[in-house]
């Protein structure tokens, strides 16, 4: 099944709570906005909370009149009023009980603006609620029939609107049917410096057993931290990735390509550092032999210094080059070339890959560039 990466966001109290008194205190301003910044900073296709959440953060209680639409008749197929929006607010709403006024999310905050409107319904949502969905163009979409099939509605939420990358947002009980659905991928939790007492909910509603770990931590402003965790099954995969380009052009084809690739192999739980090599200097190799005669390293203290115990430590290395004159770039050449001086430690069964852009479209042209390529990928693995 496929279905959107997740990352479950929430501002939280050191004793684990997340609703309560205590988000609504001056003390928990600073927090607040830090949860929002680091929204905004993840740039998800869409955002998703439950009912509770969505009727007080959006809705804020109001029930539309529904009797115009008291004798329709509305078959029970997915409405997809706009799959292209590029943003969209998830709404878990099995019984169809939140009143939404418009297609799309209006708050002051970017992160949450103008995202397009999908409910998640159970089929027993009635006719007059889908009706008026349908009126006012907001989507909807069926997982189950009286119970939500939360592993159907993230297959849609993928299939039918493209959404890669989720960000779940509360509440406490919508988390945990995520989490006990083993779809978590992440845990980007901001601690506010307040205890909430007995009131509120916790993280999670019945929530099950689950490994994760700490990846990153940050103080922010006003004794605030922010805690990052990944799935232990996604960090038992996660690779060093190193990404090295040869064209000279910022905003080209090469580099539009690496920048996608960058994106999935971030968005997967991979560790990714890029060395753009038209920008970095970079001496050609002479053959001077230094690096084997003396064992004291390249003669030449460049760029190459940097790149060295990066190129050492990844798992995987993609070369990214255009074509010229039929073969790699003289700049990622270079580059290749001065792997020579860590000749015996690179050849330690690394993965590598190799992405070419052309203006051609005779597939023979990268013909000498892919030979290039075989033959050091062979040598490497």
């Amino acid at each position: 099944m496929n279905r959107p990466h997740i990352i479950c966001h929430m501002t939280m109290s050191i004793d684990g709570k997340v609703t309560g008194d205590y988000l609504s205190k001056p003390e928990c301003e600073s927090a607040t906005e830090s949860y929002y910044q680091i929204n905004c900073d993840y740039r998800a296709d869409a955002f998703a909370c439950g009912r509770v959440t969505m009727e007080e953060s959006f809705t804020y209680g109001y029930q539309p009149d529904l009797s115009e639409f008291a004798n329709s008749n509305v078959q029970r197929e997915d409405y997809i009023a706009d799959k292209d929006a590029g943003f969209f607010a998830v709404a878990f709403d099995r019984h169809g009980r939140l009143g939404w006024q418009t297609a799309k999310i209006i708050d002051d905050d970017p992160g949450y603006d103008n995202a397009h409107i999908i409910e998640v319904l159970c089929e027993d949502a009635s006719n007059a609620y889908l009706a008026y969905l349908q009126s006012i163009g907001v989507s909807y979409i069926f997982a189950g029939k009286e119970e939500l099939n939360l592993l159907l509605a993230l297959d849609k939420l993928y299939r039918l609107f493209g959404i890669k990358k989720l960000l779940l947002e509360g509440g406490s009980i919508i988390n945990g049917a995520f989490e006990r659905e083993n779809v978590i991928d992440e845990l980007s939790l901001v601690v506010a410096p307040m205890i909430a007492g007995t009131e509120g909910k916790t993280l999670f509603y019945e929530s099950e057993i689950q490994n994760y770990t700490l990846t990153e931590t940050k103080l922010l402003p006003d004794s605030t931290v922010w805690l990052h965790y990944l799935k232990i099954d996604l960090e038992e995969n996660r690779m060093k990735i190193l990404i090295i380009t040869g064209s000279a052009h910022k905003n080209g084809t090469t580099a539009h390509l690496t920048e996608q690739f960058i994106k999935g192999a971030t968005e997967a739980g991979h560790d990714v550092c890029r060395f753009d090599a038209a920008f970095k200097n970079v001496h050609p190799c002479i053959a001077c032999e230094k690096c084997h005669n003396t064992n004291t390293g390249c003669a030449f203290k460049d760029d190459m210094e940097e790149l060295n115990p990066i190129l050492l430590a990844a798992d995987v290395v993609v070369f990214v080059t255009p074509i010229y004159y039929y073969a790699m770039n003289a700049q990622i050449r270079t580059v290749i070339d001065r792997f020579y001086a860590n000749d015996a430690a690179l050849h330690k069964n690394k993965k590598t890959a190799l992405m070419l852009t052309m203006a051609d479209y005779n597939m023979e042209t990268a013909d000498g560039a892919v030979a290039s390529f075989n033959g050091m990928a062979n040598y490497l693995e």
